[in-house]
């Protein structure tokens, strides 16, 4: 399909979009009540998304849209609803919420790619060749054999537009933690290590998205845009949710890292690179 033409029920994001501590929204029960019930019951399962490679405890791996589109495997809904968030109708639902914010957060985006945003072609990233490539990967972290987060503040990737989660918690998870953490900077020039990682110390959390079936947060990445999972403490449940994301190759990067040199920061990427092989 892919031409946007979402065949099943889905809301109009809401206009009211928060900016403290960056641009984001959260929506409690976005979808319609049957169609998340249909998306969870055939949720992939994890050895599906595991794959044949070990996992280990509290980690995170997904499936991309481009796989899950090539492959198929997944019922009528699930493909249907993949399709909706790589299309060009996503698109146009996230700039009706986001265009402002985009256009402020990243001021060049249009020159560099040179033309405007509603003008942008958008493809299926790891198929397409587009000004925007989109993403949607049902995902878990998995069980946590003991208490861990599977990943402190942060940033996305440079590339990253704009970045999205929808959960589907399972109804017997009584685990706890696993919530989104929203934070702003501490520092006025702050310095990343790893992948684009954060100390705790640099940061403030400023809001608590709870772990909840059915909630979709949606934000504009920037270097502003740290967040992180606050700790989960030993459960045997994954932790379900779905990526949602749009990218812009164009320029190499819409904001550069400012890298941690000190010999703290070294050690940590050190760690970082034999931990996560980044």
């Amino acid at each position: 399909m892919r031409d946007g033409q979402f065949k099943l029920a889905i809301p109009k994001l809401p206009n009211e979009v928060v900016l403290d501590p960056y641009p984001h929204l959260v929506v409690n029960n976005f979808l319609p009540k049957a169609l998340y019930q249909k998306l969870a019951e055939h949720y992939p399962s994890d050895a599906s998304i595991i794959g044949k490679t070990k996992s280990r405890s509290n980690e995170r791996r997904q499936i991309s849209a481009a796989a899950l589109l090539r492959d198929g495997g997944v019922t009528m809904e699930w493909n249907s609803f993949i399709e909706f968030f790589v299309s060009q109708g996503w698109w146009e639902a996230v700039l009706g919420v986001f265009t402002e914010a985009i256009r402020k957060e990243h001021s060049l985006i249009e020159s560099t790619v040179g033309k405007p945003l509603g003008e942008f072609s958008v493809g299926v990233r790891g198929l397409d060749k587009a000004d925007l490539v989109l993403d949607c990967q049902p995902g878990i972290n998995t069980p946590a054999l003991k208490r861990s987060t599977v990943r402190g503040p942060h940033v996305d990737n440079p590339v990253e537009l704009f970045g999205g989660l929808l959960y589907f918690r399972l109804p017997e998870d009584d685990s706890e933690g696993g919530d989104l953490l929203l934070y702003k900077h501490r520092k006025s020039s702050p310095l990343f290590w790893g992948k684009a990682e954060l100390r705790e110390k640099d940061v403030e959390v400023v809001k608590r998205v709870p772990y909840a079936s059915n909630t979709l947060v949606l934000f504009v990445n920037s270097i502003n845009a740290v967040h992180g999972v606050s700790p989960r403490m030993k459960t045997k449940h994954s932790r379900r949710l779905i990526n949602i994301i749009g990218e812009v190759y164009e320029g190499g990067g819409l904001f550069n890292l400012p890298r941690d040199r000190s010999y703290l920061g070294r050690v940590q990427n050190r760690w970082y690179q034999y931990r996560y092989g980044w």
